[in-house]
């Protein structure tokens, strides 16, 4: 039943499965397949019940059903009860002894048997060693031991039926004992251990298929007894145990690899066995061996590979012991380099310490193996650049530059997807090849170095910084070409914490007479950026650069950066040339945009004492005045006054009447009687400037007081003017204040009786007169106080 062994470790024990499983079970049972029986056993012994007999309810998806009506069912839910489980885990255990009973004519069935449930136990099943006291009262408090595998009936029976330790439980359920669990297992206590010894190849079998730490611990104690077995086995197997990764298998081996080699067997074929085993009492035993006699062993290749190449790190110590024993004979290193290199190419990149056994190759190569690692064929060393493994390419790297072809027969792809890796090793490989190149290479590349110097691995940006501060005294143009390069990538968020110090470092050291050549507009820029590195750079060029070499806009602006030094170097400068400044007096009022009270503070200060320049234009007055800042407007209505000119008074009052602000507003009323007094034209310019005056809610009473008061003496002067006036008046009626709409009422009157032709809004409703209601005249009997009783 091939299939069948293949399902069953996963099979249910669960209702829909369990008659399917049970007759598979008897089918096994019946058919004489132990194998698959062993396997169904396995089953039993790890899934619990699904419920307990004898009780009345059992929980089934979440609710509780009554076991008695449920198990009828045709189509039950419940299946798999505890005393089932007991039942079937027991009638293994009753055929393994019917079998045993029947004499040699049933051993091999048996065996098979027996077998079978051994090779099914899985440590990754069994459960975990404990310890608990006796629930009963006794004078002296007791505790209790149990193993991973106290509750494996077929199992604790075949391997402790004889243990006096161990004490079964349950009918041999459940197994405990009273001393700890002993670390190794020294007597014979399994059951029919006559059986067992007319079967050593079994035991070898189990030792070489087992899955379960008891079970090799039994096999083994087992077949030492059997020494003529042991002395008939042939080395191979032996080797094959010593790699088990069972330590009892392990031990087992390395006792007969002991006693062949105390007994005269050379002990060289012996060594890599025992290097490559798992087990550290065997590696220990074979570096003993080798150090005993270095010479021979150091012109073994294979063993030199292996020492070199071992995941344990006491090994690869002492390989480097061995290679320096090997060093007189050449053409061992040159073998060794060859062994090496195709040790490299078939590694796996999950082989266990790897980054470990790849460092210590490279020291082989860059010391004793030197000149052997030079006559590595180039093709199969490039070969390892698309290796799987980071640490393998590191390795290729560090024997490449170790060539005599060294970097140059590297292929560029090969080295930009290096530089380009996500890998910090592959990169900080890429860095190495490349630092390595010739230097007509190199200063064609100030693009890598740019990435290099930008690296956010520190390790990277010190790889290649020897190898830059060597090229740049030399080559100034290749200077001139990373300068900008370099720059750049202050504007840009910094990578990791640490890059923008190393590139001012290089642009303020080697590259300083470079960045000095810059222009202004530059050094503006990286004031004006958002990167903190950028404005380092900007406050560390400012002051060497020539004053002259800004115009007064971009003196002017430098008033709005964040660097405080730039703000002062700024507000020095234009207060320092007073003629360029006022010459250019609209690109120096720039810096009334700065958002920092210093600037601002001074530049209403200076320009303040400037008050009297001719430069003072009508357009500069309002521009100040129409500013967002509160200061500026009050320079600006300061100056306008100062300067105030009856001619410009309409292009004032036109400019600034537009301005939102409640003061500025207020400002404007000053000049509607001069500049707008009987102008029919300029009112109507001016009608957006009244609306927003007079729909001003609870605030700027004295600004609409005097545009309520100068609208209604300008109605009546003209019908244009009137008409102009009744819009304003309309509007504000039906949407203005309560408490105002009277006066506009009240203009709109006025209006209408001084030009009655004039449409107007306002209608005169005519008025109706509702005599009061009387009350009747009082009658006669009422007055004389009705009829005589």
């Amino acid at each position: 039943m091939p299939r069948c062994s293949k399902i069953a470790p996963t099979l249910q024990l669960a209702a829909g499965s369990f008659r399917a499983w049970r007759r598979l079970y008897k089918g096994a049972e019946f058919s004489g397949d132990y194998a698959l029986l062993g396997v169904l056993h396995q089953r039993l012994e790890t899934q619990r019940a699904a419920f307990r007999t004898g009780g009345r309810w059992a929980q089934v998806d979440g609710r509780y059903v009554d076991i008695a009506k449920e198990i009828v069912r045709p189509d039950s839910r419940l299946a798999y009860s505890q005393r089932t489980r007991d039942y079937l885990r027991r009638r293994t255990w009753r055929n393994l002894r019917r079998l045993a009973l029947a004499g040699t004519a049933d051993e091999p069935d048996w065996l098979r048997l027996a077998m079978g449930v051994l090779l099914a136990a899985d440590d990754s099943e069994a459960g975990t060693a404990g310890q608990q006291r006796e629930s009963r009262w006794t004078p002296e408090p007791r505790s209790w031991h149990t193993g991973p595998y106290s509750r494996w009936l077929v199992l604790m029976q075949l391997l402790h039926r004889h243990d006096p330790e161990w004490e079964a439980q349950r009918g041999g359920l459940q197994w405990r004992r009273s001393t700890p669990l002993p670390t190794q297992r020294l007597n014979r206590t399994e059951a029919w251990p006559e059986r067992w010894d007319r079967h050593p190849q079994a035991l070898l079998q189990l030792m070489q298929q087992s899955r379960c730490a008891a079970v090799h611990a039994f096999a083994a104690r087992a077949l030492q007894d059997n020494k003529p077995f042991c002395d008939a086995l042939e080395p191979p197997a032996v080797w094959r145990l010593l790699a088990s990764t069972w330590e009892d298998t392990a031990r087992f081996a390395l006792a007969i690899a002991r006693q062949r080699i105390t007994a005269g067997e050379p002990a060289l074929p012996w060594l890599p066995a025992m290097l490559g085993s798992p087990l550290a009492e065997a590696r220990t035993l074979a570096l003993e061996y080798i150090g005993q006699d270095p010479g021979l062993y150091s012109q073994q290749v294979d063993l030199l590979l292996m020492l070199l190449t071992s995941a344990d790190a006491e090994v690869r110590r002492a390989s480097r012991l061995l290679l320096q024993a090997a060093a007189p004979n050449l053409s061992t290193l040159d073998a060794l380099a060859t062994e090496l290199l195709a040790w490299l190419s078939a590694c796996d990149a999950a082989q266990p310490a790897l980054d470990a056994i790849c460092e210590n190759v490279q020291w082989a190569l860059q010391g004793l193996l030197r000149t052997a690692a030079a006559k590595a064929p180039l093709n199969r060393l490039l070969a390892l650049f698309d290796h799987a493994s980071p640490d393998v390419v590191r390795t290729a790297a560090e024997w490449l530059l170790l060539h005599p072809a060294s970097v140059q027969g590297l292929p560029v792809s090969v080295l930009t997807r290096l530089l380009q890796s996500d890998d910090e090793r592959l990169r900080g490989a890429g860095v190495r090849l490349f630092t390595s190149l010739p230097d007509a290479t190199l200063v064609n590349q100030p693009e890598l170095f740019a990435a290099f110097c930008s690296s956010p691995m520190p390790a990277v940006r010190a790889a290649v910084a020897p190898r830059l501060a060597q090229l740049l005294p030399a080559h100034p143009e290749f200077a001139a070409a990373l300068m900008p390069l370099l720059r750049d990538e202050l504007f840009r968020a910094e990578a990791a914490e640490g890059v923008f110090d190393s590139l001012l470092q290089w642009l303020c050291g080697p590259l300083a007479e470079h960045t000095r050549r810059g222009e202004p507009a530059v050094t503006l820029r990286l004031l004006e950026a958002r990167s903190k590195g950028a404005q380092r750079l900007g406050a560390w060029l400012l002051p060497q650069q020539d004053a002259q070499g800004f115009d007064v806009l971009q003196t002017a602006s430098l008033g709005l950066v964040d660097t405080a030094a730039a703000r002062r170097w700024a507000m020095d400068q234009l207060a320092s040339n007073p003629e360029r400044t006022l010459s250019n007096l609209g690109d120096a009022l720039r810096i009334f945009d700065s958002r920092w009270d210093d600037a601002r503070d001074w530049a209403r200060q200076w320009f303040g004492s400037q008050s009297g320049a001719s430069q003072w234009t009508p357009a500069l007055l309002v521009r100040l005045c129409d500013h967002k800042d509160a200061g500026a407007q009050r320079l600006g209505r300061e100056l306008l006054t100062t300067h105030f000119d009856v001619t410009d008074v309409t292009t004032y009052m036109l400019q600034l009447s537009q301005h939102p602000s409640a003061g500025m507003q207020l400002f404007v009323t000053n000049w509607l009687a001069s500049a707008a007094s009987r102008n029919a034209d300029v009112l109507a310019r001016l009608e957006p400037y009244f609306l927003s005056v007079l729909s001003q809610a609870n605030r700027g009473r004295l600004a609409k007081a005097r545009v309520m008061e100068f609208l209604a003496a300008q109605a009546a002067h003209s019908e244009d003017i009137a008409r102009i006036v009744a819009r304003v008046f309309a509007r504000q009626a039906v949407t203005g204040a309560i408490t105002e709409r009277a006066q506009y009422v009240a203009g709109l009157r006025s209006i209408q009786e001084a030009f009655p032709q004039l449409d107007n809004p306002l209608q005169t409703a005519p008025v109706r007169s509702i005599a009061p209601r009387r009350s009747p005249p009082p009658s006669s009997s009422a007055l004389t106080g009705g009829p005589a009783a």
